[in-house]
């Protein structure tokens, strides 16, 4: 269902993949498209909607890794791509993947970014942990590595302590060290155990 500035996808039977048209919505503050079928790469033209406020897409069924412009939506607060890799059912897909860019320092919107549940590798720039506005990041079930950007006494994320939501891979699995030391996060998870515990007292 289509509103004047919102796209309202979610549980409906549409299939193939998003077509690059998407970029021409340009007045598109939300776009909600969870829980459907829809397959292939998020196209770089998502990246128009430069009145996107909220893109929620999880447990659908794209790939890939978000597009170089995707960065470009400087006025979203909410990101919800969360348990998108499934192994279980058609089509099945291994999630997003790729790493996250030092692009996402033109973010600063960005309020919630939730992307637990995919194929996502690599390092987190430190811009990640410069963003002023987080309250939810929920980044375990991924392959990201190395030290979390969010930890430092400069982040504006670790001045709010208490008033933030912070999940990574940074529990030790029964056979290796975790995959991210992560020493503010409030949840730990191991994702070759499914588990996650409290990281905090």
């Amino acid at each position: 269902m289509i509103l004047s500035d919102g796209l309202f996808l979610e549980n409906s039977p549409f299939s193939g993949t998003l077509p690059t048209e998407i970029g021409k919505l340009t007045q598109l503050t939300t776009f909600h498209n969870s829980n459907t079928i829809i397959t292939g790469e998020i196209p770089n033209e998502i990246g128009n909607l430069e009145n996107l406020e909220i893109l929620i897409i999880p447990g659908s069924r794209y790939s890939g890794p978000l597009p170089p412009n995707f960065y470009n939506l400087d006025r979203l607060t909410d990101f919800f791509a969360n348990d998108i890799q499934n192994n279980d059912t058609a089509p099945v897909t291994t999630g997003l993947s790729g790493t996250i860019s030092a692009d996402i320092s033109k973010m600063t919107n960005l309020q919630i970014f939730l992307i637990h549940g995919n194929s996502f590798t690599g390092e987190l720039p430190d811009e990640f942990g410069d963003l002023p506005n987080l309250d939810f990041v929920f980044l375990n079930f991924n392959m990201f590595n190395g030290t979390a950007p969010f930890c430092d006494q400069v982040s504006p994320l670790l001045k709010r302590v208490g008033e933030y939501q912070l999940e990574m891979d940074c529990l030790d699995s029964d056979s290796a060290p975790a995959l991210v030391e992560c020493s503010c996060c409030d949840v730990c998870c191991d994702d070759s155990r499914e588990l996650c515990l409290n990281n905090q007292p």
